[in-house]
């Protein structure tokens, strides 16, 4: 059977400028507020950029630009950015796969220090992920951040974000939203209320109240082995 996409990774240094248009393009059809100059200096402030791409075509279908962070406590944090995939390659584990492969040799790298995935999340698709791969992070329906997970946000977000991370009401961290917030168009917004009952979807609603506008909720795993879901195990080829 013939691959259907393909991913790979890419320093943001080496795309090229028609690279670069179609990632911008793909993101503009599926988030309301993207802006050439918005988006090109998002990416110019991250690392590296998975790219995936129809096998046949060659067409960008997907993308997930990615920084990497060396904190004072001596931790390393993956930071996640902008992550879209057309609807039309939705369900393909190509992408998740080759992030989870590269976080693995990542975390084979370090000897004394933990690796945290860090990511903002304003639609209930991004924040499925965590529940779909791994057992534990935060925040959950389970529990809320941890004394040294919020200082990992803390610290990260000073490092990433102009403007300040805070917890809202409820006692989550979020990115509030502005009338300039990217946020998910009505067609994203109409397929993800398509799962409002599910527990998570309520979660991230409660947690989140101002998703539609913008707002991004803070979240937070630790990078283990251990913390992986079999499914994502089976994926990445761990025993």
């Amino acid at each position: 059977m013939s691959k259907k996409y393909v991913c790979e990774l890419v320093k943001v240094k080496d795309l090229s400028r028609g690279t670069i248009e179609a990632m911008q393009n793909i993101l503009a059809e599926n988030f309301e507020n993207v802006t050439e100059g918005d988006f090109l200096s998002d990416l110019e402030r991250k690392d590296l950029s998975f790219l995936l791409t129809d096998a046949v075509t060659g067409k960008i279908v997907g993308f997930s630009t990615q920084r990497i962070l060396h904190l004072a406590t001596g931790d390393a944090v993956v930071f996640s950015g902008d992550t879209i995939i057309t609807p039309s390659a939705w369900g393909e584990l190509d992408l998740p796969r080759a992030w989870g492969k590269w976080m693995l040799s990542l975390r084979k790298e370090l000897v004394d220090s933990q690796l945290y995935w860090f990511l903002i999340s304003k639609g209930h698709r991004t924040y499925r992920f965590l529940s779909a791969y791994f057992k534990d992070f935060a925040p959950s329906i389970h529990r809320s951040y941890s004394e040294r997970e919020e200082k990992i946000i803390l610290q990260s977000s000073s490092i990433l974000f102009q403007q300040t991370v805070a917890k809202n009401s409820l006692g989550y961290y979020v990115l509030p939203a502005s009338d300039q917030s990217q946020r998910l168009n009505s067609k994203l917004i109409y397929k993800s209320n398509q799962r409002k009952n599910h527990p998570e979807v309520r979660f991230f609603e409660k947690a989140n109240p101002d998703f539609s506008k913008g707002a991004e909720l803070v979240c937070i795993l630790n990078f283990t082995e251990d913390n992986m879901l079999p499914f994502c195990r089976r994926m990445l080829g761990v025993q």
